[in-house]
């Protein structure tokens, strides 16, 4: 949830791969995905992502267009009626 809240606040996200952060976060893309085993990795993400102003707005902007695309009420709502009309 707290990704999804990151997006729409159009910030930049690093995270690590557990859970579903990676439905969301699409390494380079969307954000900076590392593994959650590998602290030297999440650090020189965290530093890559202060150090790169554009970086940092495009994976914001990335991240933003994914949120309102594929996890709007409209898409949810869409989700919903189509697993019904299954039945």
């Amino acid at each position: 949830m707290a990704l999804l809240e990151y997006g729409l606040a159009n910030l930049a996200v690093v995270a690590t791969n557990v859970g579903e952060c990676n439905q969301i976060i699409k390494n380079k893309n969307t954000g900076l995905l590392v593994s959650a085993e590998d602290s030297n990795a999440l650090g020189s993400a965290i530093m890559s992502s202060i150090e790169d102003l554009n970086l940092r707005r495009a994976h914001a902007k990335q991240l933003t267009q994914l949120i309102n695309t594929d996890f709007s009420e409209t898409r949810a709502l869409q989700t919903i009626v189509n697993t019904y009309t299954l039945f």
